[in-house]
């Protein structure tokens, strides 16, 4: 991704990904996450976004409107085992379970769209590595070797995946706990009841 290469293809896999994960029912918010990663796809394929963006202009009204009803039956819809006028319980209790996944299911597939949709024009405009583009790219990178590191273990981009570095022990499979150069994890705090 940092070559340049592959932009929409990364592009349309992230955004699978993240349609995928924002669905989960609360209480985990996983959502905040992918409303967080939005931009960064955008920067994967800044040539693509915009034209798609400006035909969507003259329909926002319409987008508003049909977002504002998803928002409205998103709950009863996925979550049927709730009251009425309850709300489902999520941690941390941002209470926008509704509207931020309904929110993801529209960016991310106006994203997908803009990757996909002009694979096909000659005219296309080809993707260009720049340091804008690539500088967010490096920064989550480093985000994500922070656990590694022995920087942090929340939040980080393996919060969700079970990952396990602190007292001296990884449960990776090939980085074990070589690079925590600072020790911060090795020294942690176990309560018990």
């Amino acid at each position: 991704l940092l070559l340049g290469c592959c932009h929409r293809f990364t592009a349309i896999l992230g955004c699978a990904f993240h349609l995928a994960i924002c669905q989960m029912l609360s209480p985990m918010s996983v959502y905040p996450f992918s409303v967080l990663m939005a931009p960064l796809y955008v920067l994967v394929i800044p040539d693509f976004v915009p034209p798609v963006f400006d035909r969507l202009r003259s329909w926002a009204w319409a987008v508003t409107l049909t977002y504002a009803m998803m928002c409205k039956i998103w709950t009863p819809l996925m979550a049927s085992d709730l009251q009425a006028e309850e709300v489902p319980f999520e941690y941390p209790p941002y209470g926008l379970w509704a509207p931020g996944i309904v929110w993801c299911i529209f960016v991310y597939s106006i994203l997908m769209t803009a990757a996909v949709g002009l694979a096909g024009n000659s005219e296309a405009p080809q993707p260009r590595c720049t340091a804008r583009g690539s500088l967010p790219a490096l920064a989550v990178l480093c985000f994500g070797l922070t656990p590694y590191l022995g920087v942090r273990t929340y939040p980080a981009l393996a919060m969700f995946s079970n990952l396990r570095t602190e007292g001296g022990h990884s449960n990776h499979f090939f980085i074990a706990d070589d690079f925590d150069f600072i020790g911060w994890q090795r020294d942690y705090v176990t309560v018990h009841d």
